[in-house]
């Protein structure tokens, strides 16, 4: 009974701490994203409201989770701002006719610069071409979305005033959740600091380890000698190995088969008809983003060409079937109608 009484006693001074210690970590953290890029980063990210307030493609690349400046890829550097691509020239040769790409890891691709689908279509259309030099800007970024093509977009049209720009649309994860009733472009609201700073500063330090794992069979043989220049699309160790050196990396598959099962379950959701909803409403914020960028092309004069890429789950119906029978047992998940 002593004990309990203490507790109750000291129950008011103990909530009083807590909720002081939470406000002013609150305002260490607030004022401490304003001096430090590293804490603004891990304030920030997940919050594309934010790419909303950067007003350069420098900017917006600083703060971006899935863009890295000269990052190692697979011993190939990504470019300055850390797109799959060789570094962009702003002017451009009265010979050149330029197209700029946006998309998310269909077109920035598990595979480095020189492989990169995209890269293979301007070497193709280049050679095809005599008359004109075809320059094909990759600017696509792994796991983003509509919301991410168009503020890209915003950055760059100007800026390296595009002939022809491309949207990449994969229709397994760009389009709304029906299932779950889940849209990426909504912005997240950030309420608290401390929290959203907390949360990622976690997913950090546990995902650290991982990638890591991953990178260790393309690290460099002498990390003593001196490298190549840093830019975009060229060899990071000309001694190391390259994707040529191991094809069978790039084979597959690139996930567990539980890991495969729960990502396409999810796709399922996306792909998912539900008569009795209006999916033409819902779907509308997704087209409404793609609008943006077709109004801001054609009041710069860039032809616009939305390139569709299709779930795997649509194409192959056996495939489908199997998800929806092994999604059951792994995510336990049963959409309605779907059987």
């Amino acid at each position: 009974m002593k004990v309990r009484g203490k507790f109750i006693k000291y129950t008011p001074l103990m909530v009083w701490i807590a909720v002081l210690s939470f406000t002013v970590g609150e305002l260490m953290v607030r004022v401490a994203s304003v001096f430090l890029p590293g804490v603004h980063y891990l304030v920030t990210v997940g919050d594309r409201a934010q790419l909303l307030n950067y007003k350069t493609l420098e900017n917006f690349a600083k703060y971006h989770p899935n863009l890295t400046s000269y990052q190692n890829y697979h011993n190939y550097y990504n470019n300055a701002f850390g797109f799959n691509d060789t570094e962009f020239v702003e002017k451009k040769e009265d010979d050149a006719f330029r197209i700029v790409s946006m998309g998310d890891s269909f077109s920035f691709a598990i595979v480095p610069y020189p492989a990169n689908v995209l890269t293979l279509v301007e070497s193709h259309l280049d050679e095809k071409f005599k008359k004109v030099r075809v320059e094909l800007y990759n600017f696509a970024i792994g796991g983003s979305g509509v919301f991410d093509y168009q503020n890209v977009f915003r950055l760059i049209k100007d800026r390296y005033a595009p002939d022809l720009a491309l949207v990449h649309f994969y229709f397994g994860n760009d389009g709304l959740d029906f299932y779950r009733d889940v849209s990426e472009i909504n912005p997240s609201r950030r309420y608290s600091y401390l929290i959203h700073y907390l949360k990622n500063t976690f997913i950090v330090f546990t995902n650290v380890k991982r990638l890591v794992n991953n990178s260790k069979q393309l690290l460099p043989k002498n990390p003593q000698k001196d490298y190549l220049e840093k830019k975009g699309g060229g060899l990071v160790d000309p001694n190391g190995l390259t994707y040529l050196d191991q094809p069978e990396r790039f084979l597959g598959p690139n996930f567990s088969e539980e890991a495969y099962i729960r990502m396409m379950a999810k796709e399922l959701g996306r792909l998912y008809n539900n008569p009795e909803e209006d999916i033409d409403k819902k779907f509308t914020p997704i087209l409404e983003e793609i609008d943006r960028i077709r109004i801001m092309a054609e009041n710069s004069d860039i032809p616009l060409i939305i390139v569709g890429h299709p779930s795997q789950l649509q194409v192959y119906p056996e495939k489908r079937e199997k998800i929806i029978y092994e999604s059951k047992k792994i995510t336990f998940i049963s959409i309605p109608g779907l059987e």
